[in-house]
């Protein structure tokens, strides 16, 4: 994703690693994704699973890379995939817009972003 200003600059410059957060519901969530110096990152797309939080050193937080993977469930129809962002606190004027998303098994994820 490509982050500017209002008149069409990178702001990576100012704002190199910076934190990019997504609008869910109505709270502000962090992607895990920090803006490069060239005023873009990475957005991975997908489908959100609340999960409780569980402590940093725990075992459970300790076992989870060699946790088994849990599949995407198949979607029969594309998912809106659009998303309200900020970049370090501040809420972009236009977010991610028309993009979808669909699984289909056992591993395909389609992006369809025009």
């Amino acid at each position: 994703i490509v982050v500017q200003d209002q008149l069409g600059d990178a702001i990576g410059d100012i704002y190199q690693g910076a934190e990019v957060a997504e609008l869910v519901g109505s709270n502000w969530i962090p992607i895990n994704q920090k803006l490069t110096s060239s005023g873009t990152y990475p957005d991975p797309v997908g489908e959100v699973i609340p999960v409780d939080l569980v402590p940093r050193g725990s075992s459970d937080a300790n076992s989870w890379p060699s946790m088994p993977l849990t599949p995407m469930q198949p979607t029969p129809d594309p998912v809106d995939a659009n998303a309200s962002v900020q970049i370090d606190g501040f809420t972009l004027t236009s977010g991610i817009g028309n993009r979808t998303w669909k699984a289909t098994p056992p591993s395909t994820l389609t992006i369809t972003w025009p």
